[in-house]
């Protein structure tokens, strides 16, 4: 029974310890699924990102459009005030030199080619930035893609590691509800052996009495009849006496009855042998 005892609270020391390590995997899990939660929110911030940097050429040349277009109405106000200057000075002129409207004429096409240049520089830089930004992008996402891969395998992994812990702990539970029971059987088993060994002791403690009392009439039975048989030696120790006391009454008086005889006889004789008739 003791060995039963020992194997079953073994059994239970088992269970505790697979419990203990289902608990310990479904905390991985969680936190691995928490992990692949934030890596496909980076993931998406980095697609949306991907497609904004896709969309970022039209978006920038549409920008620099704008910022050309202002840039180019505040140049050609200046040179419309210029132009406006120079005129006003000729006005008062009678007659505009050649060489100033050669020189106007430089002004202005020089300034469109600025402009045009200026833009171009803008375009390829915009446009280098832009293809340069797409690469980091494409180059996490593609980072991000093995992360999550990886961390798909592992929560694969998890998961059957979590089918196979969700299995132990059913048997875990069956061997808790078995040792369960086991106890209670080992406990019923054991208050009916407690109750047959106290009836047996109850019956022993009765039957030690019974011989106890049996005993005791036996004892006081050879006492009386010891006692009987002290009175009837004393009896018979009485009895002995007295006849002996009797025998040596009969044996002085056989002595002196054969002394008379004896005296007799000699008397006899002696009248009798020396008497002649």
């Amino acid at each position: 029974m003791a060995n039963e005892i020992c194997l079953l609270n073994n059994q239970d020391g088992t269970t505790s310890d697979r419990s203990t390590n289902t608990d310990s995997l479904l905390k991985q899990l969680i936190e691995t699924k928490m992990k692949l939660a934030k890596l496909e929110e980076e993931k998406y911030i980095m697609l949306k990102k991907f497609e904004i940097s896709e969309k970022l050429k039209t978006v920038n040349k549409d920008k620099r459009k704008e910022l050309d277009v202002l840039e180019i109405e505040t140049e050609t106000k200046k040179l419309v005030q210029t132009i406006v200057n120079k005129v006003e000075y000729l006005r008062n002129l009678d007659q505009p030199p050649e060489s100033w409207q050669r020189e106007l004429s430089a002004q202005i096409m020089q300034q469109f080619d600025k402009f045009s240049l200026r833009r171009q520089e803008q375009d390829d830089f915009f446009l280098q930035q832009s293809q340069e930004t797409i690469k980091i992008l494409r180059a996490k996402l593609n980072e991000f893609e093995k992360t999550i891969s990886s961390l798909d395998h592992i929560v694969k992994e998890q998961n059957t590691k979590l089918k196979s812990c969700a299995e132990m702990k059913k048997l875990c539970e069956k061997e808790k509800d078995l040792l369960k029971k086991s106890n209670m059987i080992l406990a019923k088993e054991k208050a009916f052996y407690m109750e047959n060994e106290r009836r047996k002791v109850e019956d022993k403690l009765k039957i030690a009495d019974q011989l106890k009392n049996i005993t005791m009439i036996k004892e006081r039975q050879s006492n009386e009849e010891a006692e009987k048989l002290r009175m009837k030696l004393l009896d018979l120790t009485k009895k002995f006496i007295d006849a002996k006391r009797k025998l040596a009454n009969i044996e002085e008086e056989r002595q002196r009855n054969e002394t008379r005889i004896n005296i007799g006889k000699n008397v006899y004789h002696s009248l009798f042998t020396h008497w002649k008739p």
